[in-house]
């Protein structure tokens, strides 16, 4: 099923022995720019648990920073301009102790997001996978 709403994420695995890194695209798929609140995913960087990694099918705990925050700002929203793509870069092995298996990586999120003509507020459901042996 499609989504209905312009945002597509994907994964790639870009190196892994001994580390891990996992390469995150966010692509705005509408001809408007966004404005997008990147909290809680890939292209803020670690700063809480948003996705479900395991390796050989057992869970891997996060263990890395927990950011508690108040209501946004618009300062917070960064704009994604039409038909531009993010890319974010992380290393799990800076959060998680990945193991050599079978790895399975997957972010399910909500990201808010302003269409900046008519600045209405959206909620983008996410989903995007990663599996590989490492």
């Amino acid at each position: 099923m499609k989504p209905t709403h312009p945002l597509l994420c994907e994964m790639h695995l870009m190196a892994s022995s001994p580390y891990t890194t996992v390469r995150f695209t966010l692509t705005n798929t509408s001809n408007n720019t966004l404005r997008v609140l990147p909290w809680h995913s890939a292209w803020e960087g670690w700063r809480g648990r948003f996705l479900s990694v395991t390796v050989n099918d057992e869970p891997v705990e996060y263990q890395g920073p927990m950011i508690k925050r108040p209501a946004p700002s618009k300062e917070a929203f960064k704009t994604l301009s039409a038909n531009d793509t993010w890319q974010s870069q992380l290393t799990l092995n800076d959060v998680y102790d990945i193991k050599p298996g079978k790895l399975h990586v997957q972010y399910t999120g909500l990201l808010t997001y302003l269409n900046a003509a008519s600045e209405e507020v959206e909620i983008a459901e996410l989903t995007c996978r990663l599996e590989a042996e490492v």
